[in-house]
């Protein structure tokens, strides 16, 4: 194979999840290479696909490990030694455990690079991932609890993967993220029910959350307010015309479920409230009629 022919190779996409060396490191690994040899060849393999124009399936020959010595290669002018994999390698358990022994990887690590490799579970057959978890001495907690990091703080896994965060410290701030996004979902889904028009605002962006929020316990408030004064009014015109129980409750009811009866109750009856200035029989004639509009609950 020529120079220019592997140095144009595709990577293969696990192991593509690792980070390159700095500069400084690859400047230093070319140097050792110029001095004393390639120790290790670039490994390559042919990988199946499919074509995304024909949709059949063919095969590309692949890095699938030695980015970093390959890189380093090409800075230092040297002709790289290549080994190929036979068909019969898992290759992605290959790449995981050769970068596991040679970056001295952690559990936490090992776990965040089958999550990224292998976001969804549901991928590549149960038998298939319990053998690559298994060679790596992972339980499927830990690697749970990477896919749930993956998911809900791509940022932070980067950070476990590079050894720079506890995968344990990262999975809370996670499940802390998700927690709170769950509460959103469900303050929504409450707003909705209640106020559809400020829960739209929201979708739209016309408002926070928090902001639709306020304006919703804002709305409660004066809702609460108004109810206070009706039944405080009507509650008065009560002790004049000395309503019996059963009239009371009907009265109550009607207040409560019908907010035609409440606003006409207010309107009617507000000048009492302060002078009671409505006779017994005139307010007991009102209360008739309105019986008589209005269904009882």
């Amino acid at each position: 194979m020529s120079e220019r022919t592997v140095f144009n190779l595709p990577v293969f996409p696990p192991a593509d999840i690792f980070p390159m060396m700095a500069e400084a490191e690859l400047a230093e690994l070319a140097q050792d290479i110029k001095d004393n040899g390639l120790r290790e060849p670039i490994v390559v393999a042919e990988v199946e696909r499919q074509d995304a124009e024909t949709k059949k399936k063919i095969k590309d020959l692949m890095i699938i490990d030695g980015r970093n010595r390959l890189r380093a290669c090409h800075i230092a002018g040297v002709e790289p030694e290549i080994s190929h994999l036979n068909g019969k390698t898992n290759l992605t358990a290959y790449v995981i455990s050769a970068n596991v022994h040679r970056r001295h990887m952690t559990a936490g690590q090992r776990a965040m690079a089958v999550a990224m490799i292998r976001p969804d579970p549901e991928r590549g057959g149960a038998k298939d991932r319990g053998s690559i978890a298994t060679q790596l001495g992972l339980t499927s907690e830990y690697v749970r609890q990477a896919r749930t990091v993956l998911r809900e703080a791509p940022a932070l896994a980067q950070l476990v993967l590079a050894g720079s965060r506890p995968l344990s410290d990262a999975y809370k701030e996670a499940r802390a993220k998700q927690t709170a996004a769950m509460s959103e979902r469900e303050q929504l889904d409450s707003l909705t029910a209640r106020y559809p028009d400020l829960a739209q605002a929201v979708i739209e962006g016309q408002l926070t959350l928090p902001g639709a929020l306020a304006e919703a316990k804002e709305r409660d408030r004066l809702e609460t307010e108004e109810r206070s004064r009706v039944v405080g009014v009507l509650m008065d015109a009560f002790k004049v015309v000395r309503l019996d129980d059963e009239t009371l409750n009907k009265a109550l009811g009607w207040l409560h479920d019908d907010h035609e009866f409440r606003d006409m109750i207010q309107n009617e009856l507000a000048p009492i409230g302060k002078a009671l200035t409505m006779g017994s029989a005139n307010l007991a004639a009102f209360l008739d009629s309105a019986s008589e509009e209005i269904p009882h609950v």
